[in-house]
């Protein structure tokens, strides 16, 4: 017995007991805020692929052929939100793409404007993956449609 008159047995369960319980407490608290944080990613991540969806869905409306004013200011519209969401290498890729593309640039044409793609899709993609994987070695662009697409009855 101690000074008090408790067991040393009594002592060493009440102390075992206390720490069970404070570390049952502090699992279920880390739990659920890391469970919170993957959830919050994924809706943030859901959300950028979803921007980045409707930007491409956009941009590929300016190939040849499907060019209209409309498409123009979805495109606009588009790269507007996608900076709503973008991670910055996302955000300079975008910034080159716009740039390389711009009615401004007197230096402006196809071979460039593929490259500022393909870098602008693989920052998307390593944005969006949560873990990240090799890129495929073949560079990302638009598939253009046929010059005169088969007219069907």
């Amino acid at each position: 017995m101690d000074s008090n008159g408790l067991p040393w047995a009594w002592i060493t369960i009440s102390v075992t007991a206390g720490a069970s319980l404070i570390t049952a407490i502090l699992t279920a608290y880390l739990t659920s805020r890391f469970s919170k944080s993957r959830e919050h990613e994924a809706d943030w991540r859901r959300l950028k692929l979803a921007r980045y969806q409707e930007f491409m869905d956009a941009a590929s409306g300016l190939i040849e052929g499907r060019f209209t004013p409309e498409t123009v200011v979805r495109f606009h519209d588009s790269a507007n939100s996608i900076q709503l969401v973008a991670s910055r290498p996302v955000l300079e890729a975008l910034w080159d793409f716009l740039d390389v593309n711009a009615c401004s640039n007197p230096n402006r044409n196809a071979e460039t404007s593929s490259v500022a793609l393909d870098k602008l899709i693989r920052a998307m993609r390593r944005d969006v993956r949560p873990r990240v994987e090799a890129d495929p070695d073949r560079q990302f662009g638009f598939i253009r449609p046929p010059p005169n697409p088969p007219i069907h009855p």
